[in-house]
């Protein structure tokens, strides 16, 4: 519940909890509040299970080699409760620079996205796959 936007941005609401980057063979990049640390994991049911929506970002291997290789220099960094409260609870946008949610993590490591922090599942959703809704 947490990382739905508040009630003052209702026409953001979707369906959407979390973010995982997902690479070949099922390999995810994410930070998630059970892990409490930015990593790597295998979701081996990631494209079969119908849990998850998967979007294409790029086949380009520049590309997917820079996302990996700025993933793989924030693996082991928190969890940003502060992001949480302050951002999806509180509206005073504020963050941890030091700490990561998973959206953000996706809104800067693979879109480029500034101010990446203001962004919950669904508002990325809303800016990267639906930009005209």
């Amino acid at each position: 519940w947490w990382t739905r936007p508040n009630f003052f941005k209702f026409w953001e609401m979707g369906p959407y909890s979390h973010v995982e980057i997902l690479f070949e063979n099922n390999l995810c990049f994410s930070v998630s509040p059970r892990e409490q640390k930015c990593r790597w994991k295998y979701i081996t049911d990631i494209e079969t299970s119908g849990k998850w929506d998967i979007y294409q970002v790029s086949d380009d291997q520049n590309t997917i080699s820079r996302v990996k290789l700025s993933c793989t220099l924030e693996e082991g960094k928190g969890y940003d409760w502060i992001c949480i409260f302050f951002n999806f609870i509180l509206p005073f946008n504020e963050h941890d620079r030091r700490k990561w949610i998973c959206s953000e993590l996706a809104a800067a490591k693979v879109y480029l996205l500034r101010k990446a922090y203001k962004y919950d599942p669904n508002s990325l959703f809303y800016k990267i796959v639906k930009p005209n809704l």
